[in-house]
């Protein structure tokens, strides 16, 4: 079944809302045309509840724009990746998520020029850094991880000094 026979299916039990069901009828065409009749705007309820702004203290809001300040003067790709990466590693993972929702929003809503490119041209560049840094991290962790305690090979021909 493709998706245009789908959406037809939907408009078409959307548009039966005076018809009486039918005994044979399918209890999944019956919660689809609940469920869009429910909803003309098509938001779930997941998208409904992003859409309330995270409020964020005087302390929290002063640090994304001191933030946002320093990605605007910044233009070294490398001192951009330190500056994120500092300020990343140093939040816990609920803040840091916060503070990334925060930056969005911020630099978003501006309405200092050159913003809108802020995004797109300095933090996100730097933000695929810090992401394919940990990953390698990561990797690299494993990696020694499972040769911790293993018995080197017979042809290890290698000095093992210390």
């Amino acid at each position: 079944m493709t998706i245009s026979m789908i959406n037809s299916t939907l408009k078409m039990a959307a548009a039966l809302t005076d018809a009486k069901p039918v005994a044979h009828s399918n209890n999944v065409q019956q919660r689809a045309a609940q469920a869009w009749q429910g909803n003309p705007a098509g938001k779930t309820p997941a998208m409904q509840k992003q859409e309330s702004a995270p409020q964020f203290s005087a302390k929290e809001q002063s640090a994304i724009d001191d933030f946002v300040e320093s990605l605007r003067t910044t233009e070294d790709k490398k001192a951009l990746f330190g500056l994120l990466n500092k300020k990343l590693m140093s939040l816990s993972s609920a803040e840091r998520v916060k503070f990334l929702t925060g930056l969005n929003m911020t630099i978003k809503n501006s309405e200092v020029p050159g913003d809108d490119a802020l995004l797109k041209e300095k933090f996100n560049p730097a933000y695929a850094m810090y992401i394919g840094n940990g990953m390698l991290l990561n990797q690299m962790k494993e990696e020694v991880l499972s040769k911790m305690g293993k018995v080197p090979d017979e042809d290890d021909e290698d000095p093992d000094e210390i």
